[in-house]
Formats: C-alpha cells, sequence, structure tokens
C-alpha cells in the first residue's frame, strides 16, 4: 500500500515537472557524468564556477549566499572546508591569498564546465516535428511503418528516436502508434 502511494506520488511529480519544463521521459534518465580535474588552473576554474554558480541562476549573491564553501575561503580558521591547499595556489601568505581568491572570484570568467553545455530541449513537440520530417522526406505517413515492406524505415526511424532523443520503447511506441511487443521485436534485431 506504501509502495503504490509513493510510485504515484513519483509518477505524478515526473507528470508535473516534464510538463512545466516542457521535456518527456524520466526525471533522471540522463546518467550521471563527470569530467576529470587535471591541473591547479582547472581546478581553480571549477571552484569559482561553483561559488558563482547562485549569481548564474539569478538566486543568490556569492558574499551572500549561505549554502556555499565561498565564506569558508575567507575565514581565518575553519574546520568545515579544507581550504589551505587551494588557497596555497594563490599566495603563501594566508592574507594576500585570501585576497587574490576574492580577485580571482570577480574576473570574468568564459570557461565551459560540463554541466553548462546546453542541452536541446526535448519536447514532444521537438519530436513530432522530427518524425514528420523524416515520414515525408520518405513519403510515408505513420500508419504506413506498420506495414512489413516498411520495416526498413521503421527500424531507422526508432533508432534515429533512441540516438536523438533517448527515448525509451515505451515512448516510441506511443509517438509511432506502434504496438510495443512489434517495436521490441524491431529493435532487438536492430541490436
Amino acid at each position: 500500500l506504501l509502495s503504490k502511494a509513493i510510485k504515484r506520488i513519483g509518477a505524478s511529480y515526473a507528470y508535473y515537472f516534464n510538463k512545466k519544463y516542457e521535456r518527456i521521459g524520466h526525471v533522471f534518465q540522463d546518467r550521471y557524468r563527470s569530467e576529470s580535474v587535471e591541473d591547479d588552473a582547472y581546478l581553480l576554474g571549477v571552484i569559482r564556477y561553483v561559488h558563482l554558480n547562485p549569481e548564474k541562476a539569478g538566486i543568490g549573491n556569492t558574499e551572500s549566499y549561505p549554502w556555499s564553501s565561498y565564506h569558508e575561503y575567507l575565514k581565518e580558521n575553519t574546520k568545515l572546508v579544507a581550504v589551505n591547499e587551494i588557497l596555497s595556489i594563490f599566495s603563501s601568505d594566508r592574507k594576500k591569498a585570501i585576497d587574490n581568491f576574492k580577485k580571482f572570484h570577480q574576473e570574468k570568467s568564459e570557461e565551459i564546465f560540463l554541466d553548462l553545455k546546453e542541452k536541446k530541449r526535448i519536447t514532444e513537440e521537438n519530436i513530432q516535428s522530427f518524425i514528420k520530417q523524416y515520414l515525408e522526406r520518405h513519403k510515408l505517413e505513420v500508419k504506413e511503418l506498420k506495414l512489413p515492406d516498411n520495416k526498413q524505415y521503421r527500424d531507422d526511424l526508432i533508432r534515429l528516436l533512441k540516438v536523438e532523443f533517448d527515448l525509451s520503447l515505451r515512448q516510441i511506441a506511443n509517438m509511432l502508434r506502434i504496438n510495443r511487443e512489434v517495436l521490441r521485436r524491431s529493435f532487438l534485431t536492430m541490436s
């Protein structure tokens, strides 16, 4: 009983979130991505990016944002964050290091980090437009994709939808109005 209620809440939230942000699919469908930090310059850039994030998001000022570690770098003594190694990159003198740290955060930065790369919004309209263009290019209609003679086009379109939009087979089946089992079999033969 509790598990069904939680599942319903999760599904309702996903529906709300997707509607609000013009998305489709699972709320957390993208895989976690990371990037290695291999030198001091990149490390400092990442730290600055994290500290300036509240400003870029329009939710607060770097100096006054309460949930940032930025303040920890400005304190004489801190036990919360290990700041000494980072500050030592700026200067061996702590006071100069803090001043340089502040100046560094005020500099304009054009650096692009992994999560800043703008992803094209996936909406049902985008997908329908993609499908429509594909069908027009091959002089087909959606209902014709079910015909055995058009299996090659159907499989190609399924593959493209999977690659371009990372859709689940259920989503593709709904978009193309194809039975999920037929779609699953097609997808298995493609792999």
